[in-house]
C-alpha cells in the first residue's frame, strides 16, 4: 500500500526520505523500456549505497530542461487542467509501505490518475510534436509511478510556453471519460507490462490513435 509523505518537493525532510532508495525518475538506470538490466544499475547501486553509510545526498549536474521544468512547472499544470477539464493536487513523496522505493509525481488527478510534467528544450519539443513520440526513457519511470502509488493512469505532459503543448495517456486500466477527446495529444497502448509503440493523434475527435485520422479531423475542423 502507498504511503503518501506530506512534504514539500526539493525540501530538507524531501531529501531525508529519498536518501538510500530507488526513485522511478531513476529507473532508467535499473531497467531499460525493453525490461532488460540496464548499463548504468551498477553506477546507480553504488550511489545509493554511498548515501545510507554518509546519510547525505550526492548531488548531480541538472539539465537545462530539468530547471526549466521546475520554473514552469505550476504554469503547465493549469494549461493541464484547462486543456483536461480536470482538477490536480500537488504532492510530496509516495513510498511504498516498507520504504524501499519512492516516487514523486507532479500532480495527482482526481482520485486514480497521474501527471508527469516534463519542459523539454525547443528543439526537442518540435521532436516530439513531429513525431507523436516521447522519449522512451520515460517509460521506466511511468510505469514506476503506476507500481508504487497503485494509481490506474498517469498523463505525460510536455509543455513549452510557446511551441505546442503535447501529453499521452499512460495506462493499463484506463477509465472511460470525457479526457480522451482532448486535442493535441498522442496515444500510447500498454503491452506486456512496457510501452511499445505510440501513434499521434493531433486535433483528434474521434478517438482514434492515428495520425491520419488526426489530420482528417484538423482540416474538417477548418
Amino acid at each position: 500500500m502507498p504511503i503518501y509523505h506530506d512534504v514539500a518537493q526539493y525540501s530538507e525532510a524531501y531529501d531525508r526520505l529519498k536518501l538510500g532508495i530507488p526513485t522511478s525518475s531513476n529507473f532508467h538506470k535499473i531497467i531499460t523500456p525493453q525490461g532488460k538490466p540496464s548499463k548504468q544499475w551498477r553506477e546507480y547501486a553504488c550511489v545509493l549505497i554511498a548515501e545510507r553509510l554518509m546519510q547525505q545526498k550526492i548531488e548531480f549536474y541538472n539539465s537545462p530542461a530539468m530547471e526549466r521544468g521546475l520554473i514552469v512547472e505550476a504554469e503547465a499544470a493549469d494549461w493541464y487542467e484547462f486543456d483536461q477539464d480536470a482538477v490536480t493536487q500537488r504532492v510530496g513523496f509516495i513510498t511504498d509501505d516498507d520504504h524501499t522505493m519512492g516516487c514523486s509525481p507532479d500532480r495527482l488527478v482526481g482520485e486514480d490518475g497521474l501527471l508527469e510534467i516534463k519542459a523539454p528544450l525547443p528543439h526537442t519539443q518540435v521532436e516530439y510534436w513531429i513525431s507523436g513520440k516521447f522519449h522512451e526513457r520515460f517509460w521506466p519511470q511511468l510505469q514506476g509511478q503506476l507500481y508504487i502509488t497503485q494509481r490506474c493512469w498517469v498523463d505525460i505532459l510536455c509543455w513549452h510556453d510557446v511551441l505546442p503543448s503535447l501529453s499521452c495517456g499512460l495506462s493499463p486500466m484506463r477509465r472511460s471519460s470525457k479526457r480522451s477527446t482532448t486535442n493535441c495529444r498522442s496515444s500510447i497502448t500498454l503491452s506486456r507490462a512496457w510501452w511499445k509503440r505510440s501513434a499521434p493523434s493531433i486535433n483528434c475527435r474521434c478517438h482514434r490513435a492515428d495520425w491520419r485520422c488526426g489530420q482528417r479531423c484538423a482540416q474538417a475542423s477548418k
